[in-house]
């Protein structure tokens, strides 16, 4: 797994939830929800828990990366319901999806040295 990438791609999401509001595009909320539906969950429940999980970094990362996508559905049923104004401050400065986004990094960032230590 390239976490890099997944770093990337969850930072990505915040453009992806951006572009779903200004276009009034239908979002699937359960999948948005679903933290086990990208590639980074699938390989965190997946082959990443074999390899990694007895790490308090790798049950950080599960954790954030849960919430993460619990609060980017948030956003995407706002789009959904076209509450657009609320989707900017959903996703700005100071609110939950933006400390649930930055923590996710965070705890990537540690699982990628806690992963580069133990291999």
């Amino acid at each position: 797994m390239n976490l890099d990438q997944a770093t990337k791609t969850h930072v990505d999401w915040k453009l992806k939830l951006r572009n779903a509001a200004f276009s009034q595009a239908h979002m699937d909320v359960a999948s948005v929800r679903s933290d086990c539906a990208c590639e980074f969950g699938k390989w965190l429940h997946g082959e990443g828990r074999a390899r990694f999980g007895d790490l308090q970094s790798f049950k950080d990362t599960v954790a954030s990366h849960a919430e993460f996508h619990r609060q980017a559905a948030l956003v995407a049923a706002l789009i959904n319901e076209k509450k657009f104004a609320e989707v900017e401050k959903a996703i700005g400065p100071g609110s939950t999806y933006e400390r649930t986004s930055r923590e996710t990094v965070v705890t990537i960032m540690r699982l990628k040295r806690d992963v580069a230590t133990a291999a």
